[in-house]
């Protein structure tokens, strides 16, 4: 410990030139050769430290068995035990797959990226210390994992053990309608799987009722026992429904995407689009007008930092 409190690189090598396998001290030199652009040193440095970690299991051990028994049966048997107290020896090994699943996904790796943040979220959902639920649908669509991103919005809930407030008032039924990287990304996912441009004669197949499916009060418990395919991303009309609820339930994110998109606001649409108005017109009505009022009355400051963290991540997808 009073080498990592000392920052100091060279004190912190030498020190793993005698102990080559501490944890903390890899990770925390992977830290200072990334701030210094050194990634591939960082990398290597962050894979030292996950396989200390996976030579400290059990040889029986294998992160794949279901736990087969209540609500979460399909959930692997990883689920952690986490700590409030900051010295949980549970973090290191958290911090070392996190830095891992980042070092992948900046290498192109993001379908191993996606298993890492799988086995993130087995081991600590629902409470998410280490914020990975904004990484998941990035990585799927990363991936072209699409029909992925499907099964985490409709059974994230249910598989990871979510549950309702304490009153029994409030039900997470779907991960699309309380997340706007999930709604939006929902949305991307039937357009990059047709592999086409979106076809703008379906928007005249998108019904109101299919716009606010499920954000009714005992909606969501009917569209899941309505929609037959929940594990296919939506295509056609449907992805078209997707994205109008998402920018009806999450219009704080609208502005940002556009501009990581490069999307010019004062410009004319483009050739084929059904609308006349330029992008600043659409901005000035309601509800992207008043989008900083027109949100969650408990988590409307999360939303605003989920929405600007998606435009950051995937404003290029779109």
């Amino acid at each position: 410990r009073e080498v990592l409190r000392s920052q100091d690189p060279q004190y912190l090598q030498h020190y793993l030139q005698r102990n080559e396998f501490c944890v903390d001290g890899l990770l925390t030199l992977a830290e200072h050769f990334r701030s210094q652009q050194s990634h591939e040193q960082a990398f290597q440095l962050v894979r030292r430290a996950v396989y200390a970690f996976e030579c400290g299991l059990n040889s029986a051990f294998s992160p794949f068995a279901d736990t087969g028994v209540g609500p979460c049966g399909k959930r692997p048997r990883v689920a952690l035990r986490l700590g409030s107290e900051p010295d949980w020896p549970g973090w290191s090994w958290l911090r070392a797959l996190w830095m891992h699943l980042q070092g992948l996904a900046g290498q192109g790796m993001h379908r191993t990226a996606l298993e890492v943040c799988k086995l993130l979220m087995a081991a600590t959902l629902p409470r998410d210390p280490v914020h990975i639920l904004p990484w998941c649908d990035f990585l799927c669509l990363r991936s072209k994992r699409y029909d992925d991103v499907a099964r985490f919005a409709a059974f994230l809930a249910s598989e990871y053990g979510f549950v309702p407030d304490a009153d029994g008032s409030r039900h997470i039924l779907r991960a699309d309608l309380v997340m706007p990287n999930f709604a939006y990304s929902l949305a991307l996912a039937g357009f990059m799987k047709a592999g086409a441009p979106p076809d703008a004669a379906a928007l005249n197949e998108v019904g109101l009722a299919d716009v606010t499916k499920g954000l009714l009060a005992g909606g969501g418990a009917a569209a899941a026992d309505e929609e037959g395919d929940e594990g296919a991303a939506p295509s056609g009309s449907a992805a078209h429904a997707q994205l109008m609820r998402a920018l009806f339930v999450f219009p704080l994110a609208l502005r940002p995407l556009l501009e990581e998109a490069g999307v010019s606001l004062h410009g004319s649409p483009p050739a084929g689009s059904p609308s006349r108005e330029p992008w600043v017109n659409l901005l000035a009505q309601p509800p992207f007008s008043d989008a900083a009022n027109f949100r969650h009355v408990r988590h409307g400051n999360a939303h605003g930092r989920l929405c600007a963290a998606y435009a950051k991540r995937c404003g290029s997808l779109w």
